[in-house]
């Protein structure tokens, strides 16, 4: 059930190739609820793109988890 009065947020991690210090997904969905609870934020939802780049623009790529 979905809080009236809180702002939602859907939290978006990925991992990236790019970058030499690459957080992993679970430290980055962590920090990302960690933000929205300090700032009163809903998190409604979770998407993670394991795909080592975002260039190929694959929407399916990604799974969704409703919070």
């Amino acid at each position: 059930m979905v809080k009236s009065s809180a702002l939602l947020a859907v939290i978006y991690a990925r991992t990236s190739v790019a970058q030499e210090a690459s957080v992993s997904i679970a430290r980055q969905v962590q920090a990302a609820e960690q933000y929205a609870a300090a700032r009163g934020w809903q998190v409604v939802g979770t998407t993670r793109r394991s795909s080592p780049s975002s260039a190929s623009r694959d929407a399916t790529a990604g799974t969704v988890h409703a919070a």
